[in-house]
């Protein structure tokens, strides 16, 4: 089974956040978007994941 970290309903859009790939997952990822097409998925590298709620901490916070 395949399941992504994120989904954001209001893009309707799933995000996987990725370090280091392992073969397994890659195939997993590979067989997923081949089986289900229509499904809007990105990829985010975790250095630039950690960027970014780094950078919208503050804004996070206000929103809880």
């Amino acid at each position: 089974t395949y399941t992504p970290d994120f989904y954001l309903p209001k893009y309707n859009l799933f995000i996987e956040v990725k370090g280091y790939w392992r073969d397994d997952a890659k195939e997993k990822f590979k067989i997923f978007t081949e089986e289900y097409k229509e499904v809007k998925i990105k990829i985010v590298d975790r250095y630039i994941y950690q960027w970014l709620v780094n950078r919208n901490k503050s804004k996070m916070y206000l929103e809880q």
